[in-house]
């Protein structure tokens, strides 16, 4: 049984969960009548009312129904029960980018800046429509049997053509300095330096900040003084420089991040590429990992909503 639901829901078998959040799990399952395995992510509809957080999962469910990109997920169908919602979507097996430094998955330099290059134009996609997806992080970028990226999880995102917001959301590492420092941001603007900081993580295996202490590390961007070793090289280090502006307004719009990779791309292809050792061959430090940055990593549940304001 799986929160409360027996082994089968209609067709589905449930065989596993493979992830878990505040309000919901995630499970892989066997649709006997496709033969097919697929993901089915299990919302209790206790938890989530106990949370305020009704109004996000109404959100997240609507979202996943009208948008349509080769880098989102595609929705099956939606079961709705008593206690619980069942939504059925695709299934990924090739697990997530923060997972890629100890998998067995390789990626040459090339094909990972062909990935960065996806997830901003998935981002490009929804921006446009004025939807914030509001925690992008390595842990919500899964691959595909093919090793496409997919940009999942929309629990926290918004719809909104004003875009700026004061709703304190998302994984410390990777939320926007303005959002800790409790201010009214623009989730758009947050959402490229959450981008910026996910795709350092991937293209160095490293993130961008020395710490070993959450509380230095916070104390530091509500001073102002945030330190940001930015790992990376060439005109990809100066993009990321850019996304990295502690001033939000200075930092470029997803667009512009778009057609800056594109032009990287046409000069690699005119040049050459750098050797995978350059940066992406570099063994996960796991040591310096633990120490100044998986508590980030592994305990970002917590953080995953620490206020709700009105918007």
């Amino acid at each position: 049984m799986v929160m409360g639901q027996p082994y089968k829901i209609k067709s589905y078998s449930i065989l596993e969960t493979i992830g878990k959040g505040t309000y919901a799990k995630v499970v892989r399952a066997f649709n006997e009548k496709t033969s097919s395995y697929v993901a089915i992510k299990i919302i209790n509809r206790q938890e989530v009312q106990k949370m305020n957080m009704m109004r996000y999962l109404e959100s997240e469910i609507r979202l996943l129904q009208i948008l349509s990109h080769s880098s989102l997920p595609k929705i099956h169908e939606i079961i709705y029960t008593e206690k619980e919602i069942f939504i059925v979507m695709e299934y990924f097996p090739n697990g997530n980018m923060a997972e890629i430094p100890d998998s067995r998955i390789y990626f040459t330099y090339k094909e990972r800046f062909e990935i960065v290059l996806k997830i901003a134009e998935c981002l490009n996609y929804l921006h446009e429509r004025s939807i914030s997806h509001r925690d992008i992080k390595p842990e919500n970028i899964v691959f595909d049997v093919a090793n496409n990226p997919i940009l999942i999880d929309f629990g926290l995102s918004i719809e909104n053509h004003e875009s700026e917001t004061s709703t304190f959301c998302g994984s410390p590492t990777y939320m926007a300095p303005e959002i800790i420092t409790n201010k009214h941001y623009d989730s758009k603007k947050a959402d490229i330096w959450a981008f910026a900081v996910t795709v350092h993580f991937f293209m160095s295996n490293e993130l961008p900040f020395d710490y070993s202490s959450e509380a230095k590390f916070l104390n530091d961007i509500r001073k102002g003084k945030l330190v940001i070793n930015n790992k990376c090289s060439g005109d990809l280090k100066n993009l990321l420089d850019r996304c990295f502006n502690l001033n939000p307004e200075q930092r470029p719009t997803i667009k512009q991040i778009v057609e800056s990779l594109e032009s990287m791309r046409v000069d690699r292809i005119n040049s050459h590429l750098p050797q995978l050792n350059e940066i992406t061959s570099r063994k996960l430090n796991r040591s310096k990992i633990d120490k100044n940055a998986m508590f980030f990593v592994n305990n970002h549940n917590r953080y995953r909503l620490r206020k709700i304001q009105s918007m």
